[in-house]
């Protein structure tokens, strides 16, 4: 037999390497090595609804706490207690209904409201007292009248003196969102208001009567029901607007709210849920 040449045999094993080579090349990793995993991109919070359905439990101030208190079942809101001392308490009947209202200054009893209701407990009616003395004081400071419209949101408010004269008128408007976005006030104070809203989850959605509390409790913060208020502008009085700025949890709400005044001044709210 006639052997291979002695130039064939190195060729031949070139040719065997290069084989090998290539499969390695063209097979799958194995199983056992590193596999990169693609990051998930976090999903930014859109507006629109809460995810979870909150109730506000304090917002807090640089120089100012307020804690806010609930019924056991339900979210009506029974107490509104800061930290300068100030109290103030909701009450309400077997149905829920607002009944009284009362505001204390460091445990003294110093304003009382009795409310009037309708007979599908809508409040009509406040019967305002001073209280002196402890309580052994008791003045009548006035009342105010409330009218609503067909889908029970205020449309006017109207106070009264003790003497039944009237002292200051306030008409509400709203948009197609049902938001409160113009109040024009009429007495010796008379102003007109228009307000816009983000998108986003109001701070108290979830509390009902927001409304007819907010008649006493006047705060911005109580405007923000269905959404938050992002501007409030005063006709012919630029320098007293205000703009809100937010920054949002990861359930929709507000956590942290920043009021700009027209002078360039900053005012920072926290705000805790639960």
């Amino acid at each position: 037999m006639k052997k291979p040449s002695s130039t064939l045999i190195p060729f031949l094993a070139l040719l065997f390497l290069l084989a090998i080579a290539c499969k390695k090349k063209n097979s799958p990793a194995s199983p056992e090595g590193p596999e990169t995993v693609p990051a998930v991109p976090t999903k930014p919070i859109s507006p629109g609804g809460e995810i979870k359905a909150l109730v506000p439990s304090s917002i807090s101030t640089e120089n100012l706490k307020i804690d806010l208190q609930y019924a056991t079942t339900g979210n009506y809101l029974r107490e509104i207690r800061q930290s300068n001392g100030t109290r103030e308490m909701f009450l309400y009947n077997d149905k829920n209904q607002l009944k009284e209202y009362k505001r204390y200054i460091k445990d003294d009893l110093l304003y009382h409201v009795y409310y009037v209701l309708s007979p599908d407990g809508l409040v009509t009616k406040g019967i305002q007292y001073k209280v002196e003395a402890g309580g052994k004081l008791i003045s009548p400071i006035g009342f105010y009248e409330v009218n609503y419209s067909d889908a029970k949101q205020i449309e006017t408010v109207d106070w009264y003196d003790f003497r039944n004269m009237l002292i200051k008128s306030k008409a509400f408007s709203y948009n197609d969102k049902a938001q409160f976005t113009g109040l024009k006030t009429s007495g010796s104070q008379a102003s007109s208001q228009t307000y816009t809203y983000d998108e986003h989850a109001g701070i108290f959605k979830q509390v009902p009567q927001l409304q007819i509390l907010s008649l006493e409790h006047e705060a911005f913060y109580m405007l923000n029901t269905n959404a938050n208020v992002k501007t409030i502008k005063t006709e012919d009085q630029p320098a007293v607007d205000l703009n809100y700025e937010f920054q949002y949890n990861t359930n929709n709400y507000p956590a942290t709210v920043t009021q700009n005044d027209a002078a360039g001044k900053s005012k920072i709210y926290k705000i805790s849920y639960r």
